[in-house]
């Protein structure tokens, strides 16, 4: 993230991680009350931009071709809020932000688990302490409630990463 020029590259990289796990796949692909019984998504690039966003997108995404509402679950990722650092100006900071909705429909799965929070897990253990991006490992910040209308909920979750500026 500390050259602008680098982010398209970079959400790339994030991207293709969040693809690389069948389980987030299946958790995002099957509508079910069991997804990960599900068969493998051979090609999980076909989550990109229909259940896997590298930007944040509007609830009209959860209608079909023909404008009538659908349940799904969806993640967007972007970054967000670069500063230069504190103490060394020679370094940027930022925000990767991973937002999971799902419809409410589609929170309860047949294990007396949450959906979201199964996702929630799974990016979990793709981006904390590991290196994606940036010159260090990805470091949890937060994660809040997101509310977005009567049928849609999730989370936001944000991780700090830092960059040479």
């Amino acid at each position: 993230m500390g050259k602008f020029s680098e982010l398209n590259e970079n959400i790339n990289k994030v991207l293709m991680k969040l693809i690389e796990s069948q389980n987030l796949c299946k958790y995002l692909y099957y509508d079910t009350t069991d997804p990960l019984s599900g068969s493998d998504i051979s090609d999980t690039t076909s989550l990109l931009y229909d259940k896997v966003f590298p930007y944040p997108t509007p609830i009209s995404v959860f209608k079909d071709a023909d404008g009538i509402p659908t349940a799904s679950s969806i993640i967007n990722v972007f970054f967000d809020n670069y500063t230069l650092g504190k103490t060394n100006n020679k370094f940027k900071n930022g925000k990767l932000v991973i937002r999971v909705i799902c419809h409410m429909d589609l929170w309860k799965l047949d294990t007396s688990q949450l959906r979201p929070y199964c996702i929630l897990n799974e990016i979990d253990e793709i981006f904390n302490e590991q290196r994606v991006v940036g010159i260090g490992k990805g470091e949890f910040e937060s994660c809040r409630l997101i509310l977005e209308d009567e049928n849609y909920s999730g989370y936001a979750l944000v991780y700090k990463d830092y960059e040479f500026a």
